[in-house]
């Protein structure tokens, strides 16, 4: 399969992937940052969520930056990498938020 999309991510989800929300579905973006227009390298096609590379940015996202390891998109380990440090912030901010809130938690800041 070959396909390419250009989709904008609204979230993070518990790994530190971008999602995309298609409907019930979600779309992992490896490599794309939250609310940066990405051209997006489909790799994985399944029930319930398909699975995609960062394939490029007209408008990078002013958090991107280059990874420091060579072996950040065949290995997988540390989906931020290419994120600066003010945005790996905003990143796990998110994420805690949205675990919170999965538990009713709203009220804790």
């Amino acid at each position: 399969m070959s396909k390419f999309v250009i989709e904008t991510p609204t979230e993070w989800n518990a790994r530190g992937e971008a999602v995309v929300r298609r409907g019930t579905r979600r779309l992992l973006a490896f490599g794309a940052i939250v609310g940066e227009k990405s051209r997006l390298h489909v790799v994985h096609v399944g029930n319930n969520q398909s699975l995609a590379v960062f394939a490029g940015s007209d408008n990078p996202s002013p958090h991107r930056v280059e990874s420091p390891c060579d072996r950040h998109f065949p290995c997988g380990g540390c989906p931020v990498l290419h994120v600066d440090a003010a945005g790996q912030a905003i990143a796990q901010r998110s994420i805690v938020r949205a675990a919170l809130d999965a538990f009713d938690l709203q009220d804790v800041v």
